[in-house]
């Protein structure tokens, strides 16, 4: 316990930083890169197994597989660069950890958690990350986090939601991100709880939001406030709010969302067809993904898109 790693350059290492069931320590202002292999053969950088209340801060990580906390609860991980990795920072079994002020980028994953609790993820960067899997921030049932006032810029899934929150009577709280130019900004996979999502900027997107699983709950999600690029509403009164709800539907897209390989028609000729013919005369009630019924048309401070 108590021990304060600062100032090394630690690279060609399997494992830069490996703390076990080691408490209250510091690693800070390391530069840590792994070995020249294929991704999935790189070594950790920092790795947290059974490690609780440590303070990560203004590490360089770049070139290594994963940065992972394993059953480790209550750190701060604070103002870290990642590069060039899988995932920039991977929590299992881990609660009540605080994010804040780290910059990922040219990564595979940006952050997942996986069956985490009451973590906070605030003033990030996510960015480029834009692989076959692709995400900014990702969650696998995790509940009762809180993520706020993030960029998430340029990646294949802006944010990838599957079953979270997981735990009954929990929320988790997506508020003030920049969700720009993504591929997709927040993709939701079997969907069992609502979450909140509020005051976020939505711009640039290819598609804003996606359901892959038809039998998922998307209805108890809440959406509020919300700037939307897509909305196509006015604002009569102009208090900042657009006069009807934004509503996003997935029409033609659900073929590719439930059968992936379709997509590879994506934008031809022949879907955007089908997709004017869709909303012309539906054939099939469109599915309903999100519903924002006080849509923002002003960007964050009244500046205008």
């Amino acid at each position: 316990f108590n021990v304060k790693i600062k100032n090394n350059k630690i690279h060609e290492c399997l494992f830069g930083v490996n703390l076990e069931k080691s408490n209250n320590c510091v690693v800070e202002d390391n530069q840590i890169s792994s070995k020249k292999l294929s991704l999935g053969l790189r070594g950790d950088g920092i790795r947290l197994w059974y490690s609780h209340s440590n303070l990560i801060i203004k590490n360089h990580t770049f070139q290594v597989r994963d940065n992972v906390f394993w059953y480790s609860s209550g750190n701060t991980v604070e103002k870290n660069i990642g590069r060039n990795s899988r995932y920039s920072l991977h929590f299992m079994y881990a609660d009540r950890n605080k994010v804040l002020d780290n910059d990922f980028q040219d990564n595979s994953v940006g952050i997942f958690l996986m069956f985490s609790q009451g973590s906070t993820l605030k003033n990030n960067l996510l960015a480029n990350a834009t692989g076959p899997f692709g995400i900014g921030i990702g969650m696998k049932e995790a509940s009762d986090i809180l993520v706020e006032d993030n960029n998430i810029l340029y990646n294949a899934r802006g944010f990838y939601i599957d079953a979270s929150p997981y735990v009954p009577g929990t929320v988790n709280t997506f508020k003030d991100n920049r969700i720009e130019f993504n591929s997709v900004a927040f993709h939701l996979h079997g969907t069992l709880y609502g979450s909140i999502f509020e005051d976020n900027v939505i711009k640039g997107n290819i598609d804003d939001v996606v359901n892959d699983t038809p039998e998922s709950k998307i209805a108890l999600n809440r959406w509020n406030r919300n700037y939307w690029d897509n909305y196509q509403g006015f604002d009569r009164d102009k208090d900042g709010i657009g006069d009807i709800p934004f509503e996003q539907r997935m029409f033609a897209d659900r073929l590719w969302q439930h059968k992936p390989p379709v997509k590879i028609f994506y934008a031809s000729p022949v879907l955007e067809l089908l997709n004017m013919l869709w909303k012309i005369m539906p054939f099939s009630e469109p599915e309903l993904v999100a519903k924002d019924n006080e849509p923002r048309v002003l960007l964050p401070g009244g500046q205008t898109p």
